[in-house]
């Protein structure tokens, strides 16, 4: 074990691994204070009388993640239903990343997964209602894991399901109360125009009383 011993403190002697490097007397080595300059291919060569051993084995040091963002893109400055497009864009400081999106309407359930080393995006063509999120963005490598703040995103739909109600619904006398109100499914809210008889009236509020 005398000569291995030699063999290795000559490679590590007077490098980046000085200070940090201790070789035990049965050949294993332990290393301080890894960066990620330390990642790679490490080779041991154990010299016999029958000639050379050699072992290879793998070291993957990788940064924490953190940092995640998540920035939006759209070529229209208003979203509108079925009519527009927009990309989620996350990003996050660390190595090895697995980008995982989440729509929290969909009960956190993944949207969409791939790896990459610096950026996912994460494109809706065309957008619906229920693509306004909340998103999340979570970030993951082998030794970390971290989560954007959720994301919404604005989206004008409709209006839509127009719906008028009358009370009493179906006779009155002259003389009496009824009330009409109109509802409807939209964003943003309905604007609502009453007419009688194709004359339009100067109300404006959802109910007519």
């Amino acid at each position: 074990m005398g000569l291995l011993t030699l063999l290795c403190w000559i490679s590590f002697a007077f490098t980046e691994y000085e200070g940090r490097v201790t070789l035990f007397s049965n050949g294993s080595l332990e290393l301080r204070n890894v960066a990620l300059s330390d990642t790679g291919q490490y080779i041991l060569t154990i010299l016999q009388a029958t000639g050379p051993i050699v072992s290879t084995t793998e070291l993957n040091i990788y940064e924490p993640v953190s940092n995640v963002t998540v920035t939006v893109n759209s070529s229209d400055l208003e979203l509108v239903e079925f009519n527009s497009s927009v990309t989620l864009s996350c990003a996050a400081d660390g190595t090895g990343l697995t980008f995982l999106w989440f729509n929290a309407v969909l009960k956190l359930q993944p949207v969409t997964e791939c790896t990459s080393l610096m950026e996912q995006n994460f494109t809706i063509d065309p957008v619906w209602r229920y693509d306004q999120g909340p998103f999340t963005c979570n970030v993951s490598n082998p030794v970390s894991s971290n989560t954007s703040e959720p994301v919404h995103l604005n989206i004008s739909y409709g209006p839509d399901d127009v719906i008028l109600r009358t009370s009493p619904s179906d006779f009155c006398e002259e003389g009496s109360d009824v009330l009409m109100s109109c509802s409807a499914d939209s964003r943003p809210a309905a604007q609502f125009k009453w007419f009688l008889n194709g004359e339009l009236l100067s109300f404006t509020e959802h109910s007519l009383n």
